[in-house]
């Protein structure tokens, strides 16, 4: 049997690595109320729904999308968005790894810059606008590395202004940044038509979706949930709060400090290195993908951030000490996280196979099955009685999924994701309403809605427990 070449062997293990981790995004446990809320909106919109109209909905829906086609050929099944995660990892990783060996081919530096980065990621990987963007990136970095002809000027324009549609805030950054080089184009480089080519396809994206909100009606409502939404979200506690919690305090605060201070030094050798104007254009590019971190500035956003940081340092990169410093430095954490998954691949006693309505398939542990199964069974026997229920914390949208229905606000009741609906006007509501919260508070995500939470609490009257929450009923 001929024996495969070493250089075509070295071509394709990166690759292979890179398939392997995104099978283990398939195979993780189910828990994160952020995949939750993702497959709520493709549900929806695979079934006709339209977002801010009919679910609220805070960010552009491109993301969703994607999924919500999926799941209209085949089905609206959680394991559909496990599947687009899966291939966002893998395209986006492989398109890291492609993007570092353009800068300059080392294949072994180039993979443990990417495997750094993916295996920092990996745990708090989902399908999610914020990954997507992470991609789009990367993809304008490719053809910004190229000796671009028209075609690579008005592709970059076009993922430009596509940004937009994934996240608002961080497109806007990065349609800044685009504006900005086509400025530089038009005046300092006199190349006119590839400036205006760029601008031009830039704008198509964002007219096509102001034309659909408009011929949908929908102009106003994505003006509640998605404009002011944004400039209400907030956490319970800062990242200065987080920063005095323990080990992972700790760990996230060393990681912002490192990653920041980092981003200034790539910074000064943009600004000093004249002749690099490749270099340059990634390093604003990187800058604008760290919108991500408003309005949410923690690790989970830190990390997305990170990423498409990963080629401009590439550029930078120490030669001999520095060099190998960088490398074992890499190799250490590598070798940290591939034991973490190791330990963590959901294969053993404490996670198994869901039969969930909508879960099927997938593991999820063996605890939160069990409390969403009896809980599920609590509501469908309640509203047998009459009762309306309404979750006032983040596990309503996993309720919702396993009975296949959505309630507007109260699917995704978070600070910043309810538009200009107050504490008055989510329970100004008519009949036998009865309100599910946590009966320990510190379970809940730092972006719950407290505020409603302690009203319910200390206004209405108390009527049943059930698993680790207090049911209450609203009195005249």
């Amino acid at each position: 049997m001929q024996k495969m070449p070493i250089n075509k062997l070295k071509t394709i293990m990166p690759y292979t690595l890179i398939i392997l981790l995104g099978l283990v995004v398939y195979f993780m446990p189910v828990s994160s109320g952020d995949e939750f809320w993702n497959y709520n909106f493709a549900r929806n919109m695979s079934k006709g729904l339209l977002p801010y109209r009919d679910f609220n909905m805070v960010q552009t829906p491109l993301s969703a999308c994607i999924p919500a086609l999926l799941m209209k050929v085949f089905g609206a099944k959680f394991m559909i968005l496990r599947v687009a995660g899966s291939f966002l990892f893998i395209a986006t990783f492989a398109c890291l790894y492609y993007i570092c060996e353009t800068i300059k081919s080392d294949p072994l530096d180039s993979l443990l810059r990417v495997m750094t980065g993916a295996t920092l990621l990996i745990w708090v990987f989902v399908y999610n606008y914020n990954h997507l963007m992470i991609l789009i990136l990367l993809l304008i970095y490719i053809f910004s590395l190229k000796e671009k002809k028209l075609r690579d000027h008005a592709f970059i324009g076009l993922l430009s202004g596509i940004a937009i549609l994934v996240k608002q805030n961080t497109g806007l950054a990065i349609m800044a940044v685009n504006f900005f080089i086509c400025l530089y184009l038009y005046f300092c480089k006199k190349e006119r038509k590839p400036a205006l080519i760029r601008f031009l396809f830039s704008l198509i994206p964002g007219t096509l979706f102001f034309i659909y909100l408009v011929i949908s009606k929908t102009l106003d409502d994505f003006w509640e949930y998605a404009v002011f939404g944004v400039t209400t979200f907030s956490h319970r506690h800062t990242l200065i709060d987080l920063l005095q919690e323990g080990v992972l305090g700790i760990l996230v605060g060393g990681f912002a400090i490192f990653f920041l201070g980092y981003v200034v030094y790539l910074g000064i050798r943009c600004w000093r290195d004249h002749g690099n104007e490749k270099g340059r254009e990634l390093f604003l590019y990187a800058l604008a993908g760290m919108a991500v971190i408003y309005p949410l500035c923690d690790g989970i956003h830190l990390l997305a951030a990170f990423v498409p940081m990963i080629p401009v340092a590439k550029y930078y990169a120490g030669n001999g000490l520095r060099g190998y410093a960088w490398t074992a430095i890499a190799t250490v954490i590598i070798c940290s996280c591939f034991f973490t998954v190791y330990l963590k691949i959901p294969l053993g006693a404490e996670t198994q196979r869901c039969t969930i309505r909508g879960f099927e398939g997938l593991y999820m542990r063996k605890e939160y099955e069990a409390i969403l199964k009896e809980i599920a069974d609590y509501v469908t026997e309640k509203e047998k009685e009459g009762h309306q229920i309404r979750f006032a914390d983040e596990f309503s949208v996993a309720v919702s999924v396993a009975k296949d229905r959505y309630q507007k606000n109260w699917d995704m009741l978070l600070v910043g994701n309810i538009g200009r609906n107050g504490v008055e006007d989510l329970l100004d509501e008519e009949g036998s309403i009865w309100y599910v919260v946590r009966q320990d508070e510190e379970e809940l995500g730092e972006q719950n809605y407290f505020e409603l939470i302690h009203y319910i609490k200390e206004n209405y009257r108390k009527v049943d427990e059930v698993m680790e929450f207090e049911v209450y009923e609203k009195t005249d």
